[in-house]
């Protein structure tokens, strides 16, 4: 099996850029309820961080994507956003702890796009792989990062006694060091960029949207569905993950046991998604999507039913295994629908040519009247329906988070979100097989 990662320099450069800076990330983020609890928050609290995660995302989406228009500014940019997150949770303060996660979350926004767009622009045949590499570089680098993050405080910086530095902030040190090696990857990238001349100014790109368009994407049944699952996942993701590391303490498990459960579920994610993307290939979006929710949501169900740690630890490879089909499933469907709606636009006329007034004023000759034309050339725009789906997946996992947070504040115990999103992971695996037959039928 040829594994294109082997055969493109440029693909495995970024793979392993992304897989240095998700290393460090995921060092703190396993440990990062832990020290919110120990700075005197609550479980309360924790859930409302991945609130802020997804506000991250969302300027991510929005704001960071329109400022990086090049591919490698973007990659830039959110190892910049990641080193920033690190940064500010090393200050030993509750406020910092939380607020950090808005700056991870606001690189992992950007990132959604860069590798879209990448993918998109260099790998036509191959666009599942190429999407499901490197995201599964986020995830194994995540991986080994959540999988060092308890043996690193707990044995190899445990018994360090430093007035100065806790083990927790030492940790951060190694995880800045690792995402800072990456910033400066992307900095010799940087510098390629601006010795070549990129693109000159021939005319004017006035960005907007029509009504009638969006009005017609809801008429879509393939874009209604997929909407659907956004929605549900990241909704089910954001009610259960946050407090995940807690309850798994509370049940005795300890935290070097805990990065080793955490490594092995995300590295199963990472690697089995460099394949996951051939087989979106090959079987479309719906299937995949529809067994990932299902797999997943099978494994959630029992996290509170199993209180040895091999035992989870079993429980959360069969949960890697089923997210390993989900973003490259989901994502290139993102991309489908986007070239359907495309090929429907460009049957119509997008260009056309109309007379406008003006007015102008100088001095000596006060206003002056006249009448020019010029052409009007529509075009998509690649990241409208990407930028849409993912910002209605971040605000489903935010809901998830607040809706843990007030269940919580009313009595609700974490072991209950993770039941609650089992059964809506379950439910939601129900709309995948509704799109297969949808596909099949050609609607």
């Amino acid at each position: 099996m040829k594994i294109i990662l082997f055969k493109n320099k440029q693909l495995l450069f970024h793979f392993l850029q992304i897989l240095l800076s998700a290393f460090g990330i995921g060092l703190a983020r396993l440990l990062l309820p832990f020290r919110i609890i120990e700075l005197g928050g609550s479980e309360s609290l924790v859930s409302f961080s991945s609130v802020l995660y997804a506000i991250g995302q969302i300027g991510g989406l929005i704001i960071l994507s329109k400022m990086s228009g090049k591919r490698r500014e973007a990659f830039f940019i959110v190892m910049l956003m990641w080193f920033s997150s690190l940064t500010i949770m090393f200050f030993p303060f509750l406020f910092t702890a939380v607020v950090s996660r808005f700056f991870e979350g606001l690189g992992y926004g950007l990132l959604v796009i860069a590798i879209l767009n990448y993918a998109e622009s260099f790998f036509q045949e191959n666009k599942g792989e190429v999407v499901g590499t490197l995201f599964g570089s986020i995830f194994l680098g995540g991986a080994i990062g959540q999988g060092l993050a308890g043996f690193f405080e707990e044995k190899l910086f445990g018994s360090v006694v430093n007035w100065i530095l806790t083990p927790f902030q030492i940790v951060l040190l190694v995880g800045m060091c690792f995402t800072f090696l990456s910033l400066i990857l992307s900095i010799f990238q940087l510098k390629e960029i601006k010795n070549k001349k990129i693109f000159e100014i021939t005319s004017i790109s006035l960005p907007h949207f029509h009504f009638k368009n969006i009005k017609n994407m809801f008429k879509y049944t393939p874009f209604l569905l997929l909407l659907l699952i956004y929605s549900l996942y990241d909704f089910a993701h954001g009610v259960y993950t946050p407090n995940l590391p807690l309850v798994l303490s509370d049940h005795n498990i300890s935290k070097i046991h805990i990065s080793l459960i955490f490594f092995t579920g995300d590295a199963v994610w990472g690697i089995a998604q460099i394949f996951t993307g051939k087989l979106v290939d090959k079987l479309g979006s719906w299937i995949p999507m529809g067994l990932s929710m299902l797999i997943k949501g099978l494994g959630v169900a029992g996290y509170n039913l199993i209180y040895v740690w091999i035992g989870v630890l079993f429980l959360f490879i069969i949960v890697g295994i089923g997210e390993s089909l989900m973003e490259p499933a989901r994502n290139i469907a993102i991309l489908d629908i986007e070239n359907y709606f495309d090929s429907k636009l460009s049957k119509n006329k997008v260009i056309h040519e109309h007379k406008h007034l003006n007015i102008s004023i100088s001095r000596g000759q006060g206003f002056t009247f006249g009448v020019h034309s010029h052409l009007h050339e529509h075009k998509p725009s690649k990241e409208s329906i990407i930028m849409g789906l993912q910002l209605v997946g971040i605000l489903s996992f935010a809901l998830g988070g607040i809706v843990g947070s007030i269940i919580i504040n009313f009595g609700g115990t974490a072991e209950f979100l993770i039941y609650i999103g089992a059964v809506v992971l379950i439910i939601s695996s129900l709309v995948g097989g509704l799109g297969q037959i949808i596909k099949k039928k050609k609607f």
